[in-house]
């Protein structure tokens, strides 16, 4: 399990949605209803304002691109993974193959 640094609940039609970030500034996420939530850190109401908001309207029918995010550190295929993912538009699905495919 990731050990996570700051978290806020987001609540919004779907359920609670709980944002985290970890000391590396990895960004993680889960939904209440699930059972499995990034535990352990320190709430903090304003983390992350900008996605935030953006799980919010996505939960209410939005389809507009997230914010920017910094891509997680990583090796070389993961990072390519990430950005075929900033791509794919709002809405679409992809399997694990079209996106190893679309990362090279």
């Amino acid at each position: 399990m990731v050990k996570i640094e700051f978290w806020r609940d987001i609540p919004n039609p779907l359920g609670r949605f709980r944002l985290a970030v970890d000391p590396d500034g990895g960004v993680h996420g889960g939904w209440h209803h699930v059972g499995r939530l990034p535990d352990g850190g320190l709430e903090d109401a304003d983390l992350l304002p900008d996605l935030a908001s953006w799980v919010e309207a996505t939960a209410r029918g939005l389809t507009e691109p997230p914010p920017p995010f910094q891509i997680p550190a990583g090796p070389e295929f993961f990072t390519a993974c990430w950005n075929a993912c900033q791509v794919i538009p709002v809405g679409s699905v992809l399997s694990y193959q079209q996106l190893a495919c679309a990362a090279g």
